[in-house]
């Protein structure tokens, strides 16, 4: 791969762990918010894809992580 191609990735990368530590202080401050209305808000077209990227970062799914604190 080529430099270009590493800071890529790497700046994707970031601005993927930037956008789920957003999305769990939005889900801390506000249980009531609905999945696909933290994924608009952090930056995800699809619902689905926000999940996915969130268990993958996280370890849990948005709906565990919310329900943790209850």
């Amino acid at each position: 791969t080529s430099r270009r191609q590493r800071q890529m990735c790497i700046r994707d990368r970031y601005v993927t762990k930037y956008r789920i530590e957003k999305a769990k202080k939005l889900i801390e401050e506000n249980k009531d918010l609905r999945i696909k209305d933290i994924a608009d808000a952090v930056g995800f077209k699809e619902a689905y894809y926000f999940s996915k990227t969130f268990k993958r970062e996280t370890g849990m799914w948005p709906t565990e992580y919310s329900a943790r604190d209850k």
